[in-house]
């Protein structure tokens, strides 16, 4: 994807219509790795932390954290 400067959504696009077209399941290196589903969103109900982010910063399940904001407005957290 960096070599040819496309984008995760495209290939993962192309591969859904490879694999409905042949009927066959495809898979691709490196396309867990790079999930980058799970970003930070803000709703009127707070700060939502996806799964996969939390995964992506070697947080487990189960594991407990504690946020809090620097003065300069970073978001931090840290494993309890």
């Amino acid at each position: 994807m960096d070599a040819f400067r496309v984008k995760k959504p495209m290939v993962k696009s192309s591969l859904a219509r490879l694999i409905q077209m042949d009927e066959q399941f495809y898979k691709i290196e490196g396309m867990e790795g790079r999930a980058v589903s799970g970003s930070p969103k803000f709703k009127k109900t707070g700060l939502h932390l996806g799964a996969t982010l939390l995964k992506n910063y070697g947080f487990k399940e189960g594991e407990e954290f504690r946020i809090s904001v620097t003065e300069a407005g970073k978001i931090v957290l840290e494993k309890i």
